[in-house]
């Protein structure tokens, strides 16, 4: 983590769960608030993990179909376009070589007048679904050192790209590591 955000704190866990279903989900995150950036300008980011396993003979299915919903989601959100600067998703792309099947998606977004980008990566591995989100923006300052929120920037596709794909190879390779993780 502190490549990608060196200023982080630890992960910390969201409340997830409380269904009686064979379905177990965990969601934990991690903020990055003001880095300086050479003086120019602060940078925050916020680190998103959510993993979902399906238990059951049909955990598979199951999380086959939860991936796919995912997938369809995005998609046809990217086919909106720019919504009046409020959204602006990018179709999903397919990744070879993490689980059993992988994608990653950039969007831009703005709130009232602050905004910022978003990176996510979701893979099936499985019976377990894991989506991976770094949100990230820039903020300049101006001339008296005043951190300027309304002259948002959202943080490029690339480098959002490289932190999502390297937290999620992370993720997936720790719970490949786990034995009660891949009960069916």
């Amino acid at each position: 983590m502190a490549k990608y955000m060196p200023q982080a704190g630890k992960l910390t866990s969201d409340a997830a769960g409380g269904s009686s279903s064979p379905r177990e989900a965990l969601s934990c995150r991690s903020r990055e608030l003001w880095t300086a950036l050479d003086g120019s300008g602060v940078v925050s980011r916020l680190l998103l993990i959510h993993v979902r396993m399906h238990g059951g003979a049909g955990g598979i299915a199951e999380a086959r179909s939860m991936y796919q919903q995912e997938w369809r989601t995005l998609a046809q959100a990217s086919t909106l376009g720019d919504l009046g600067r409020d959204l602006d998703q990018h179709a999903p792309e397919q990744v070879p070589g993490i689980g059993d099947e992988a994608f990653i998606s950039y969007a831009t977004f703005s709130i009232g007048g602050d905004g910022g980008a978003h990176e996510s990566m979701t893979v099936r591995t499985q019976n377990t679904d894991i989506t991976v989100a770094v949100q990230g923006v820039q903020y300049p300052r101006d001339p008296n050192g005043e951190i300027r929120r309304d002259k948002a920037v959202p943080l490029g596709e690339a480098g959002l790209r490289e932190a999502v794909m390297a937290f999620t190879r992370d993720v997936t390779s720790s719970l490949a590591k786990c034995e009660p993780c891949r009960r069916s």
